[in-house]
Protein backbone atom coordinates (compact mmCIF):
# COMPACT_ATOMS: atom_id res chain seq x y z
CA UNK A 1 0.00 0.00 0.00
CA UNK A 2 1.44 3.29 -1.04
CA UNK A 3 1.03 6.42 1.56
CA UNK A 4 1.32 9.81 1.38
CA UNK A 5 4.31 11.04 3.94
CA UNK A 6 2.70 12.51 7.25
CA UNK A 7 3.82 16.41 7.31
CA UNK A 8 6.31 16.93 10.81
CA UNK A 9 7.09 20.45 9.61
CA UNK A 10 4.48 22.21 11.34
CA UNK A 11 4.11 22.31 15.02
CA UNK A 12 0.89 21.73 15.48
CA UNK A 13 0.44 22.86 19.28
CA UNK A 14 1.37 26.00 18.15
CA UNK A 15 -1.14 26.55 15.25
CA UNK A 16 -4.01 25.22 17.23
CA UNK A 17 -3.23 27.33 19.81
CA UNK A 18 -3.33 30.50 17.14
CA UNK A 19 -6.35 29.93 15.33
CA UNK A 20 -7.98 29.60 18.66
CA UNK A 21 -6.58 32.85 20.12
CA UNK A 22 -7.34 34.78 16.71
CA UNK A 23 -11.22 33.42 17.46
CA UNK A 24 -10.96 32.14 14.18
CA UNK A 25 -12.62 28.88 15.12
CA UNK A 26 -14.99 27.77 18.00
CA UNK A 27 -13.65 24.63 18.38
CA UNK A 28 -11.64 24.31 21.90
CA UNK A 29 -7.68 23.31 21.41
CA UNK A 30 -7.75 19.91 22.53
CA UNK A 31 -10.89 19.57 19.68
CA UNK A 32 -8.49 20.95 17.33
CA UNK A 33 -5.32 18.66 18.20
CA UNK A 34 -8.06 15.34 18.21
CA UNK A 35 -7.69 16.36 14.05
CA UNK A 36 -3.99 15.13 14.40
CA UNK A 37 -4.00 11.45 15.05
CA UNK A 38 -6.91 10.98 12.85
CA UNK A 39 -5.53 11.98 9.96
CA UNK A 40 -2.18 10.43 10.89
CA UNK A 41 -3.94 7.49 10.90
CA UNK A 42 -5.46 8.18 7.47
CA UNK A 43 -2.37 8.39 6.46
CA UNK A 44 -0.89 5.52 7.56
CA UNK A 45 -3.35 3.54 6.38
CA UNK A 46 -3.81 4.89 3.03
CA UNK A 47 -7.28 5.80 3.56
CA UNK A 48 -8.64 7.54 0.09
CA UNK A 49 -10.43 10.38 -0.53
CA UNK A 50 -10.48 13.98 0.68
CA UNK A 51 -11.18 16.06 3.57
CA UNK A 52 -14.42 17.94 3.39
CA UNK A 53 -15.46 20.17 6.75
CA UNK A 54 -19.18 21.07 6.44
CA UNK A 55 -19.60 24.68 8.40
CA UNK A 56 -16.71 26.43 7.96
CA UNK A 57 -17.16 29.37 10.24
CA UNK A 58 -14.09 31.44 10.49
CA UNK A 59 -12.11 28.87 8.82
CA UNK A 60 -9.61 27.73 11.29
CA UNK A 61 -10.82 24.08 11.31
CA UNK A 62 -10.04 24.33 7.36
CA UNK A 63 -6.23 26.01 8.12
CA UNK A 64 -5.45 23.31 10.52
CA UNK A 65 -6.99 20.29 8.01
CA UNK A 66 -5.04 22.12 5.33
CA UNK A 67 -1.22 22.03 7.18
CA UNK A 68 -2.29 18.57 8.36
CA UNK A 69 -2.53 16.99 4.49
CA UNK A 70 -0.90 19.28 2.56
CA UNK A 71 1.70 16.59 1.80
CA UNK A 72 -0.91 14.40 0.15
CA UNK A 73 -3.10 14.41 -2.81
CA UNK A 74 -6.71 14.86 -1.13
CA UNK A 75 -8.36 18.05 -1.25
CA UNK A 76 -9.76 19.91 2.12
CA UNK A 77 -13.16 21.23 0.89
CA UNK A 78 -14.34 23.83 3.20
CA UNK A 79 -18.11 23.57 2.58
CA UNK A 80 -20.29 26.84 4.08
CA UNK A 81 -23.35 28.81 2.96
CA UNK A 82 -21.49 31.70 4.16
CA UNK A 83 -24.56 33.49 4.81
CA UNK A 84 -25.03 32.01 8.19
CA UNK A 85 -28.07 29.11 9.14
CA UNK A 86 -30.49 28.58 6.51
CA UNK A 87 -34.03 29.34 7.97
CA UNK A 88 -35.67 26.41 9.14
CA UNK A 89 -38.92 26.34 6.74
CA UNK A 90 -36.61 26.30 3.60
CA UNK A 91 -34.62 23.04 4.98
CA UNK A 92 -35.79 19.53 4.18
CA UNK A 93 -36.83 18.49 7.39
CA UNK A 94 -38.41 20.46 10.56
CA UNK A 95 -37.40 19.67 14.51
CA UNK A 96 -39.59 20.77 16.85
CA UNK A 97 -37.74 23.14 18.88
CA UNK A 98 -35.23 23.97 16.17
CA UNK A 99 -32.69 26.97 17.54
CA UNK A 100 -31.54 28.42 14.57
CA UNK A 101 -34.13 30.98 13.89
CA UNK A 102 -33.05 34.41 12.94
CA UNK A 103 -33.80 35.57 16.59
CA UNK A 104 -31.58 33.20 17.89
CA UNK A 105 -28.78 33.74 15.51
CA UNK A 106 -28.82 37.54 16.93
CA UNK A 107 -28.76 36.67 20.35
CA UNK A 108 -25.83 34.04 19.99
CA UNK A 109 -23.94 36.24 17.81
CA UNK A 110 -23.98 38.49 21.09
CA UNK A 111 -23.61 35.89 23.83
CA UNK A 112 -20.31 34.32 25.37
CA UNK A 113 -21.22 31.18 23.44
CA UNK A 114 -19.38 32.64 20.44
CA UNK A 115 -16.45 34.56 21.84
CA UNK A 116 -17.54 37.49 20.62
CA UNK A 117 -18.12 37.51 16.81
CA UNK A 118 -19.79 39.99 15.44
CA UNK A 119 -21.80 37.65 13.60
CA UNK A 120 -22.46 33.57 12.81
CA UNK A 121 -22.44 34.32 9.22
CA UNK A 122 -19.04 34.88 7.85
CA UNK A 123 -18.53 35.86 3.89
CA UNK A 124 -16.51 33.64 1.98
CA UNK A 125 -14.19 36.89 1.36
CA UNK A 126 -13.26 36.84 4.92
CA UNK A 127 -12.66 33.31 5.15
CA UNK A 128 -9.87 33.61 2.28
CA UNK A 129 -8.62 36.39 3.86
CA UNK A 130 -8.63 34.25 7.34
CA UNK A 131 -6.53 31.26 5.40
CA UNK A 132 -3.60 33.64 4.37
CA UNK A 133 -3.26 34.09 7.64
CA UNK A 134 -1.68 30.45 7.61
CA UNK A 135 -0.45 30.46 4.35
CA UNK A 136 -2.95 28.22 2.78
CA UNK A 137 -5.85 28.54 0.53
CA UNK A 138 -7.34 28.07 -2.88
CA UNK A 139 -3.70 28.37 -4.38
CA UNK A 140 -3.08 24.82 -2.26
CA UNK A 141 -5.50 22.38 -1.22
CA UNK A 142 -8.63 23.89 0.04
CA UNK A 143 -11.64 24.25 -2.31
CA UNK A 144 -14.64 26.29 -1.32
CA UNK A 145 -18.07 25.32 -1.81
CA UNK A 146 -20.17 27.79 -1.34
CA UNK A 147 -24.43 27.09 -0.48
CA UNK A 148 -26.94 25.95 1.64
CA UNK A 149 -26.10 21.94 1.72
CA UNK A 150 -29.42 20.70 1.06
CA UNK A 151 -28.65 21.76 -2.54
CA UNK A 152 -24.88 21.78 -3.24
CA UNK A 153 -24.61 18.02 -1.24
CA UNK A 154 -27.21 16.86 -3.80
CA UNK A 155 -26.35 13.66 -5.69
CA UNK A 156 -27.13 15.85 -9.24
CA UNK A 157 -24.76 18.98 -7.81
CA UNK A 158 -22.16 17.58 -5.55
CA UNK A 159 -18.81 18.25 -6.93
CA UNK A 160 -16.95 15.77 -3.58
CA UNK A 161 -16.80 11.98 -4.84
CA UNK A 162 -15.07 10.11 -2.30
CA UNK A 163 -13.79 10.85 1.44
CA UNK A 164 -11.55 9.90 3.73
CA UNK A 165 -12.30 12.61 6.79
CA UNK A 166 -15.96 14.57 6.93
CA UNK A 167 -16.47 17.04 9.80
CA UNK A 168 -19.71 17.89 10.24
CA UNK A 169 -20.43 21.52 12.12
CA UNK A 170 -23.95 22.66 10.98
CA UNK A 171 -25.96 22.42 14.52
CA UNK A 172 -29.54 22.36 12.93
CA UNK A 173 -31.25 19.11 12.51
CA UNK A 174 -32.34 19.44 8.79
CA UNK A 175 -28.62 20.73 7.46
CA UNK A 176 -27.03 17.65 9.50
CA UNK A 177 -29.57 15.16 8.32
CA UNK A 178 -28.78 16.61 4.61
CA UNK A 179 -24.88 16.24 5.06
CA UNK A 180 -24.96 12.77 5.48
CA UNK A 181 -27.94 11.60 3.51
CA UNK A 182 -25.33 13.62 0.49
CA UNK A 183 -21.90 12.58 1.69
CA UNK A 184 -22.16 9.45 4.27
CA UNK A 185 -22.02 7.08 0.97
CA UNK A 186 -18.66 8.90 -0.23
CA UNK A 187 -16.93 8.34 3.26
CA UNK A 188 -14.21 5.33 2.38
CA UNK A 189 -14.00 2.59 4.45
CA UNK A 190 -11.42 3.16 7.19
CA UNK A 191 -12.82 6.91 7.10
CA UNK A 192 -14.05 9.43 9.72
CA UNK A 193 -17.12 11.15 10.76
CA UNK A 194 -16.63 13.74 13.10
CA UNK A 195 -19.84 14.93 14.65
CA UNK A 196 -18.82 18.59 16.28
CA UNK A 197 -22.16 19.23 16.97
CA UNK A 198 -23.19 15.63 19.29
CA UNK A 199 -23.81 17.93 22.25
CA UNK A 200 -26.41 19.88 20.06
CA UNK A 201 -30.09 18.12 21.11
CA UNK A 202 -31.12 18.64 17.29
CA UNK A 203 -27.99 17.61 15.95
CA UNK A 204 -27.91 14.22 17.90
CA UNK A 205 -31.26 13.57 16.90
CA UNK A 206 -30.12 13.90 13.07
CA UNK A 207 -27.71 11.81 13.70
CA UNK A 208 -29.34 8.97 15.46
CA UNK A 209 -32.37 9.55 13.16
CA UNK A 210 -30.14 8.77 9.74
CA UNK A 211 -28.47 5.82 11.16
CA UNK A 212 -31.69 4.47 12.29
CA UNK A 213 -33.30 4.95 9.14
CA UNK A 214 -30.00 2.93 7.25
CA UNK A 215 -30.21 0.24 9.75
CA UNK A 216 -26.88 0.78 10.43
CA UNK A 217 -25.15 0.39 14.09
CA UNK A 218 -23.75 4.24 15.35
CA UNK A 219 -20.89 3.33 17.52
CA UNK A 220 -19.12 7.04 18.57
CA UNK A 221 -16.00 6.69 19.69
CA UNK A 222 -14.21 9.33 21.90
CA UNK A 223 -11.16 10.92 20.84
CA UNK A 224 -6.95 9.53 20.79
CA UNK A 225 -4.77 11.95 22.25
CA UNK A 226 -1.39 11.00 21.02
CA UNK A 227 -0.13 13.70 24.14
CA UNK A 228 -2.60 12.73 27.23
CA UNK A 229 -2.05 16.72 28.35
CA UNK A 230 -4.36 17.36 25.46
CA UNK A 231 -7.12 16.05 27.03
CA UNK A 232 -7.20 17.29 30.16
CA UNK A 233 -9.65 20.37 29.43
CA UNK A 234 -12.21 21.25 26.87
CA UNK A 235 -15.35 19.72 24.67
CA UNK A 236 -14.15 16.60 22.58
CA UNK A 237 -16.14 16.29 19.25
CA UNK A 238 -16.93 12.21 19.06
CA UNK A 239 -16.43 10.40 16.07
CA UNK A 240 -17.42 7.08 13.71
CA UNK A 241 -14.98 5.24 11.66
CA UNK A 242 -16.80 3.36 8.97
CA UNK A 243 -15.96 0.26 8.14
Amino acid sequence: MTTSPINTETDFHKLAHEVWNKVHTQVQIPGILSLQPLANQIINEGVEGDVVEVGVWEGGCVAFLSKLFVKTDKTVWAVDSYEGFQDPDDGTYTYAGERHTPKFQEELANSVWIRYAPSLAVPIERVRKNLLEYDVGEHGNIKFLKGFVNETLSQETCPIEKISLLRIDVDAYSATKEVLEGLYDKVADGGFIIFDDWGVPEAQDAIIDFFKERGESLTLTFPHFDNPHDQTTGRYPFYYKKG
